[in-house]
């Protein structure tokens, strides 16, 4: 559209600098007065048609058919959610083993937390909306079940070292837990033990566990979780 106005002008500006006499024959003065003003008027109406139809500002974003794959994915995403938090999906008693109440917890952690949401592709209002509300929600079953999270850990957990001779305990309302066995009477079974179980018990809330070779022992071996 430019292309052809400015076609247009020039073809004016042309037949005004060869026949001024003619067109511009409403101006009263001499040809050369009225070339300048010609090329002058040219000039002036370009420079408002540049300002008109220059570059203008982008938006932040465009859509794109990948931001409508994405909204659609997370959209489910979303809705999926939505659909656990209503249910008793992450109740913890529903697990029955330590790596299945993990990836719950885990699944509940990263919803509280939004990481599941990856938000530079989203573009969908009601994605977000979803996100955030299901996000709230999972932080309040969070408070809600940490404790039995960790409750329902020492049992799992200790009916799967039980053939290991290994017995789980938790003391002071759950917060502690105390892991007995002959295994470790060796400090470096100690050790071993608490670097496999050691991102669990930071997961679940606890903020001790303990170490005894045998049950009514009165020396045992902890370590404060932070």
């Amino acid at each position: 559209m430019l292309i052809l106005i400015n076609i247009v002008l020039l073809a004016a500006v042309v037949a005004a600098l060869v026949k001024p006499d003619k067109v511009l024959s409403f101006i009263n003065a001499s040809n050369t007065i009225r070339r300048i003003c010609a090329v002058a008027a040219y000039a002036v109406i370009w420079a408002i048609l540049a300002f008109s139809f220059g570059p203008q500002e982008l938006p932040e974003r465009i859509s794109t058919p990948r931001d409508a794959e994405n909204n659609k994915k997370w959209t489910e995403h979303a809705l999926m959610d939505s659909t656990h938090m209503a249910g008793d999906y992450f109740n913890p008693e529903n697990s029955k083993t330590t790596l299945e109440l993990a990836a719950r917890y885990e699944e509940l952690t990263a919803i509280a937390t939004h990481s599941e949401y990856k938000k530079d592709e989203i573009t969908d209002s009601t994605v977000i909306y979803f996100a955030n509300r299901n996000s709230n929600t999972a932080l309040d079953k969070l408070s809600e079940l940490q404790p039995a999270y960790r409750a329902r850990y020492s049992k799992l957990l200790g009916d799967e070292l039980w053939e290991h001779d290994i017995k789980v305990k938790t003391l002071n309302g759950g917060k502690t837990i105390e892991f007995i066995g002959g295994i470790f009477a060796s400090n470096k079974n100690i050790k071993d033990f608490q670097e496999k179980v050691y991102g669990n018990l930071v997961d679940y809330g606890y903020t001790r566990s303990q170490y005894k070779w045998i049950e009514h022992d009165t020396e045992y071996t902890y370590f404060d979780i932070k």
